[in-house]
């Protein structure tokens, strides 16, 4: 059987969950026999769903306890239950979608976005999509967090800040367009998010709103770990807190050895959001 589980604790009143850093011990101990799973275990890619299935199989360990989703999956699951958004938009088409809305576009912060990213910005799409994935995944495009990050910055006077502080202003508009235009291209609502952590953010909306819909879509489901983590995101963050917090569900959050230590510093005890998964524009000029 596995070893008992090396947890590190949280002390009394920080963090909702349970952070392990480097150990799968505490996963390994819920193994067993189920009719049906009480072990929801979310999992960055496939690679690493392959690769907790192939542990279980090497210890024959019973495997039928847990459920295996990736946290786009469990996004769909739950706003499928509500609306017609059940998946998101995948990289070529949100490509060609920017594209769509870039050469159309007749606002004046794209004019700011491309004297940042080059001139004309239809030219530099690929990298406009890499910078909009990579401030939605550190901010959510939320407001709170955007002006967080925006006062983190320092003088607005200062040439690297207002570049930075126009990126962010650009892509977070951008997001918002790209959200437009599905709906637009839809004869009715439509069906895709603009991204996974948009499908996310959707998810974290109707959970606040209703808690009974995580009964509603995992009805056996005790326990929630997310393994594997190299980098805890803050809307994967907020559906942490928010399970755990909301509903009756333990959550764990599993971290590599190496980014774990440095990304447990880094959590705050208290969410720094109010509404979760909510996601606007920044502005500044």
């Amino acid at each position: 059987m596995p070893s008992p589980a090396k947890v590190q604790q949280s002390p009394s009143g920080t963090l909702p969950f349970e952070i392990h850093i480097g150990d799968l011990s505490h996963l390994w101990e819920d193994t067993g026999r189920a009719a049906t799973p009480h072990h929801l275990v979310v999992t960055p890619t496939d690679l690493h769903q392959r690769n907790l299935e192939e542990q279980l199989r090497k210890n024959q360990w019973p495997h039928s306890n847990f459920e295996f989703r990736r946290i786009g999956e469990l996004a769909g699951d739950i706003t499928g239950e509500q609306t017609p958004v059940s998946t998101a938009l995948d990289r070529v088409d949100r490509l060609a979608l920017v594209r769509e809305v870039i050469e159309e576009a007749d606002a004046g912060v794209y004019d700011h976005l491309a004297a940042v990213l080059g001139v004309p910005v239809e030219k530099h799409i690929e990298r406009l999509e890499r910078t909009r994935s990579e401030l939605e995944l550190v901010t959510g495009f939320h407001p709170a967090r955007m002006e967080g990050f925006a006062s983190l910055l320092g003088d607005q006077r200062d040439p690297s800040t207002a570049e930075t502080l126009d990126l962010l202003a650009g892509v977070s508009h951008l997001h918002r367009d790209l959200q437009r235009r599905l709906s637009s291209n839809s004869d009715s609502l439509p069906s895709q998010a603009v991204s996974k952590t948009s499908l996310l953010c959707r998810c974290l909306r109707i959970l606040q709103a209703n808690q009974s819909v995580w009964t509603d879509v995992y009805p056996s489901i005790e326990t929630l770990s997310v393994t594997g983590t190299s980098m805890l995101t803050a809307p994967i963050a907020d559906l942490c807190r928010l399970v755990s917090q909301k509903t009756t569900v333990d959550v764990h959050v599993h971290l590599r050895e190496a980014s774990g230590p440095q990304i447990r510093r880094q959590l705050a005890v208290e969410s720094d959001t109010e509404q979760f998964g909510t996601q606007e524009v920044f502005e500044w000029r």
